[in-house]
Parts: C-alpha cells; sequence; structure tokens
C-alpha cells in the first residue's frame, strides 16, 4: 500500500511481507554488437571486455547507495505532495516508475474526482539499506505524515503519522533516480 493510501484514510492489515518478494526484478540492460566492414572468411577473435564495455557501479559503499535513495525518496515525496495538493500528477512520471507511478498517479486522480486536497508536507527518512545494485537500491524507511492535512478530512484520529515502508529506488543508464515501489511494512514497526 503506498503513501497515498494511508493519506486517503485506509488502513492497513498487517501481514507478513518477506523480502523477497518486495525486490523488484531489476531493470534489463540490452547489448549491442556492432559489426565493421566485410572481411576475408576468417572469424575475428571475441573482444575482450574493457572497462569502458561494462558500466562502473553507481556507489560504492552502503552509505552511499542509503543516502542516493533517501534523496530520491525525499524528490518523490515532494512531487507528490504537490501532485495531491494542486490535483496535478503531470510531474510524477519525473520521480517515479512502475508501479509507485500507477499508483500515485491513481490516487490524484482519485483525489480528484473526491474533491480532496492536501496541505502540509510528508518527510520520509531512509533508516536502513536493504539491497543494492549498480541499477536499483532498496531500503527501509521512516514515512512521517504528521504535518499533512487532508480536506475534506478523512480517516480516524489517534493514527500513528509515521509509517514503516520499504521503497525501493531503480536508476538508469545515467544515474537518474526513480522510486520503483513503495510498500507497507507488515512487519514490526521500525519507525518511532
Amino acid at each position: 500500500m503506498s503513501v497515498l493510501a494511508y493519506r486517503a484514510g485506509m488502513r492497513r492489515t498487517p501481514r507478513s511481507t518477506t523480502l523477497t518478494a518486495l525486490i523488484i526484478p531489476l531493470l534489463v540492460a540490452t547489448c549491442g554488437v556492432t559489426l565493421t566492414g566485410c572481411g576475408p572468411a576468417e572469424p575475428a577473435p571475441a573482444p575482450t571486455p574493457t572497462a569502458s564495455a561494462t558500466h562502473a557501479p553507481l556507489f560504492s559503499t552502503d552509505e552511499e547507495a542509503l543516502a542516493a535513495a533517501e534523496e530520491a525518496y525525499r524528490k518523490y515525496l515532494e512531487v507528490v505532495d504537490v501532485s495531491l495538493a494542486t490535483g496535478d500528477g503531470s510531474r510524477l512520471a519525473e520521480v517515479a516508475t512502475g508501479p509507485a507511478l500507477e499508483s500515485a498517479s491513481a490516487a490524484v486522480e482519485s483525489w480528484v474526482a473526491e474533491g480532496r486536497k492536501q496541505s502540509g508536507s510528508s518527510h520520509g527518512t531512509a533508516v536502513q539499506l536493504v539491497f543494492f545494485d549498480d541499477r536499483y537500491v532498496e531500503v527501509y524507511a521512516c514515512l512521517d505524515v504528521s504535518q499533512v492535512v487532508v480536506t475534506p478530512a478523512v480517516g480516524s484520529t489517534g493514527e500513528s503519522s509515521i509509517y514503516s515502508v520499504v521503497v525501493g529506488v531503480a536508476y538508469d543508464r545515467d544515474g537518474a533516480a526513480k522510486v520503483e515501489s513503495e510498500e507497507a511494512w507488515g512487519g514490526k514497526p521500525f519507525c518511532d
């Protein structure tokens, strides 16, 4: 369930969530082979991989990966907040992709249809790295919606305003980040 569902006042029934079920399959990179000229019947030797033929890892440490995912999540939340405040989801594709984009877009459309608006801002803090490779980072994060006000009012008072979430961030070949998934954590909460 996305942050948007929480903002809409929906309750999530706790369930067990395995980490492997949350990891979105990695983006598949395609490779091309360039053939040059026409030569004799002798086959050319197979090329040996070079540093330029492979891409360098985006992050050299866990700390770098965690910080980059947190920044991507911060930008995502800013755009979602503006989208819910204005009813205009046209910028969501700048910060989200896949399931996160679909969920955020559907929520904005629903809010517009129901006449809802948001004021205030949500805040996300990445607290622990789960996994990273050269194109994907997954983190445990805390989502604080205590400064968010929804009109007309929805949900019940007294509920927590800080949620434990698992966030997946995908990176393209140029290193640009987009949130790909945002799921409520079904296990023991890790946010205070």
